[in-house]
């Protein structure tokens, strides 16, 4: 079975997914770290595990980890988000600006020297499977990078929504836009037909996922799933005080729901989701990954 490991507001914690017990985490020790640290360490985890073969088959204490800031060339220290196209780069979103690193340095795009980026502040990150950066901003809309140039994504495409919190390709190459005013579905083959989900209008989404059976999970303070085109309310009693901030669907055909108040999950073949005990802080990533690094 796989590792999952989730990133939430006090310690990083890997979690089996074969036992659902919580286990030490091997880049902190099990000791609390802020939000803001969490989301660096994690993204170079990720970017080395990326970019480094090797890295995936070797243990964690083997290397050194750096964290990059502000004196290192980051426009802001707080990371939103990040991604790797397959030219090799990694670009983080930040509050104060898109940068693209190569490994050695920062390039930073921002809104005094990319038209297209009218907000600097960048809420997600996508790369869709034709190679295309696809770019969420905190007020300015969503951006595309297409061969060396950023374009908006504006009224001319039918979207003219400034605030999109998240981005999702599903299996099918279809990219789903989480914005402030409802779910938008791009479907990228022929002419890039834009349209808005009529059922999830009144939701600022704050994350989506797909699960191993191919159903489109979208979250907020409340949770649709999407199946066979039909749109479904999934009602939970705990989220009066919760709200979703994580989903990620795994081989096992699991279903995890990351929230501000826990982890939750709807195991296969089952109706209801359940609590993950001992998890209650915010849940706000959570990734499948490594599995090898599991000690036996």
């Amino acid at each position: 079975m796989p590792l999952f490991v989730l990133v939430v507001d006090e310690p990083i914690i890997p979690l089996n997914s074969k036992t659902y017990g919580i286990r030490g985490c091997p880049l902190c020790g099990g000791r609390s770290l802020p939000w803001p640290l969490i989301r660096s360490l994690l993204a170079a985890w990720m970017f080395l595990g990326a970019v480094l073969p090797s890295f995936a088959t070797r243990p964690a204490a083997n290397y050194n980890f750096k964290l990059w800031q502000t004196q290192d060339g980051l426009p802001e220290n707080t990371v939103q988000a990040f991604a790797q196209t397959k030219d090799g780069f990694l670009w983080v979103g930040t509050t104060g600006g898109l940068t693209r690193f190569d490994g050695d340095g920062f390039d930073v795009f921002d809104h005094t020297n990319t038209k297209a980026l009218a907000e600097s502040s960048i809420l997600s990150l996508l790369v869709s499977h034709d190679g295309d950066l696809w770019v969420g901003t905190d007020g300015g809309g969503l951006v595309r990078y297409h061969k060396g140039r950023f374009d908006r994504f504006g009224a001319r495409n039918g979207f003219e929504h400034a605030f999109v919190r998240t981005l999702f390709e599903d299996s099918r190459g279809v990219i789903w836009i989480g914005t402030d005013s409802g779910l938008f579905r791009l479907d990228t083959g022929g002419e890039e037909a834009l349209e808005q989900v009529s059922d999830v209008t009144k939701l600022s989404v704050r994350a989506m996922g797909e699960d191993s059976d191919g159903r489109i999970w979208i979250g907020g303070d409340r949770l649709f799933v999407i199946e066979h085109g039909e749109t479904r309310e999934q009602r939970l009693p705990w989220f009066k005080e919760n709200q979703v901030t994580s989903i990620r669907g795994t081989k096992d055909g699991t279903v995890w729901l990351g929230t501000l108040g826990g982890l939750w999950r709807l195991q296969l073949h089952e109706h209801a989701f359940a609590r993950v005990n001992g998890i209650h802080s915010a849940v706000r990533q959570a990734r499948e990954f490594f599995p090898h690094m599991e000690k036996k």
